[in-house]
């Protein structure tokens, strides 16, 4: 691969195309159809649906039905150069533009929340170090059925752990997934583990989801099994947010289940659920960083002890840079509008 010029990495975009006609690879087979629930109803046709509005076209998912079977593409960006290839899963062919040793960010939403991953990809663009690959499963997790969007994530875990498999990165994997997304991040981790025997190095979880994951059987939702380190940021928590830990180390941010700057919109809860993917994006290129406050338990925070201790020495880094050593709860504060860092004050 050749190297970037003037220290600025090129931009690259990697597809990968996932279709249904083959057992045991990433399909969508006949049995499989009821997961797709309302998706499965629609007259989609052979047509493209690309061009989903962002200024770099970087998503693109397709589902047309073409002989019978159902065709599903997955568009994961690969950013190192500015030609777009085509990752062919069905063949398992590997463009010679992509590198295996370059770590690798995959990006995944949630219910209906493409545009809520903007500032997680744009931060690490400008940043420019990683392969990234984003995941665009929008059309089998939007609007207005959520119950599908939720079947629908063992399927995407699926395809996205396929993939994976397929590129066999040699650095660091890191799955960044907000909402339903931080689920389907667990999902990718179990399927790579079930069927390669390899486990994710890092799982960022923003806010995952509470609808329909209130279980205690971790094989369902997101947990610190499903990586060598998960970190967790709550933004909403007990409404669209979970708000038990769910990881190695867990951020809730401003004590609150509705976030500053959320209270006069016209949906806080959804407002303050964006905010853990918006701190998240402005973790990655802060100078002042998130900086949080160590809790003796989750009840501590529950009281509001948590706000109380301002002792510097004892906080940790929430974000980006978050150390894979950090274990327990943490009480972040932030403020109420872009930039939402508040460094050490």
């Amino acid at each position: 691969m050749a190297s970037p010029t003037s220290g600025i990495p090129q931009v690259n975009y990697l597809e990968v195309s996932l279709q249904g006609d083959k057992e045991g690879s990433c399909d969508v087979r006949e049995a499989d159809r009821i997961q797709l629930g309302i998706t499965m109803t629609m007259d989609i046709g052979t047509e493209s649906k690309a061009n989903k509005g962002t200024d770099l076209d970087r998503f693109q998912l397709i589902m047309s039905n073409e002989s019978g079977n159902l065709l599903l593409t997955l568009t994961l960006c690969c950013y190192r150069s500015e030609r777009r290839v085509l990752l062919d899963l069905k063949n398992k062919i590997v463009p010679e533009s992509y590198d295996p040793v370059a770590n690798i960010k995959v990006i995944i939403h949630g219910y209906s929340s493409l545009d809520f991953m903007d500032d997680v990809i744009d931060g690490y663009l400008e940043r420019g170090r990683d392969t990234l690959l984003v995941v665009d499963w929008e059309t089998l997790a939007s609007k207005p059925c959520y119950v599908s969007a939720k079947m629908n994530t063992r399927q995407v875990g699926r395809c996205t752990g396929e993939a994976l498999s397929v590129l066999k990165p040699t650095g660091a994997v890191h799955i960044v997934g907000f909402s339903l997304g931080a689920h389907v991040a667990g999902h990718v981790s179990n399927y790579l583990t079930n069927n390669h025997g390899v486990l994710i190095d890092r799982i960022t979880g923003l806010d995952p989801a509470l609808p329909l994951y209130a279980t205690p059987v971790d094989e369902f939702k997101l947990d610190k099994s499903d990586a060598k380190f998960v970190d967790v940021i709550h933004s909403n928590p007990g409404m669209f947010g979970k708000a038990e830990p769910s990881g190695h180390v867990d951020f809730y941010i401003n004590g609150a289940s509705i976030q500053p700057g959320c209270y006069n919109v016209s949906n806080p809860p959804r407002c303050s659920h964006r905010r853990s993917a918006e701190v998240f994006g402005e973790s990655i290129n802060s100078v002042k960083g998130f900086w949080g406050v160590k809790c003796a338990s989750f009840f501590s925070y529950l009281a509001g002890i948590c706000k109380q201790i301002k002792n510097s020495h004892k906080r940790i880094i929430m974000g980006e840079y978050a150390s894979n050593s950090s274990r327990g709860i943490y009480y972040v504060e932030t403020t109420k509008e872009p930039p939402y860092a508040r460094g050490l004050n």
